[in-house]
Parts: C-alpha cells; structure tokens; sequence
C-alpha cells in the first residue's frame, strides 16, 4: 500500500523488498529487494511517475521487476512518530 518516508539527504537510499507471505506457515518468502536513490526519486518531473524495477535475490540472481507509481504531495499528513 502507499507509504511516505522523510528525506534527510538526497545521498539516501530506499530499499524496497517484496515478500510473498505463506499464512499457513506463518512464514513470508523474500522474492526479491530493488534498491531508489532518493536523488533520482527527487530528479523526476513532478505529479505521478511510474518505472519497473529489477528485484534481485539475496544471491544475486534476478527475481523479477515491480512497479513503482510515485505521486508527489505537498498536502500529506504529518508523520506518524509512533
């Protein structure tokens, strides 16, 4: 689902990992994890961007591509600080 994070230097990185959950082992599988330069994020045209990513395994080897769908606000909440 959406997520927002704050931005503390645009040398940061996101790290997306993409899971497969297994209910019945209760148990989740790590599919792959794609690596954003927030620099990049931040160099993209304003309003909604969309890109494929390559996922990549613990051991290197390809595990597929996601989908990422970027839309800037200005307007959003503050931070949850829990």
């Amino acid at each position: 689902g959406p997520f927002s994070f704050n931005i503390y230097t645009t040398d940061d990185k996101v790290n997306i990992w993409v899971l497969d959950k297994n209910v019945l082992r209760n148990r989740n599988k790590l599919l792959g994890i794609s690596e954003v330069s927030v620099k990049c994020l931040l160099d993209q045209e304003q309003g909604q961007t969309e890109k494929w990513l390559p996922l990549h395994r613990k051991d290197g080897s390809s595990g597929g591509q996601v989908l990422r769908a970027i839309e800037f606000k200005s307007d959003c909440p503050p931070p949850y600080n829990g």
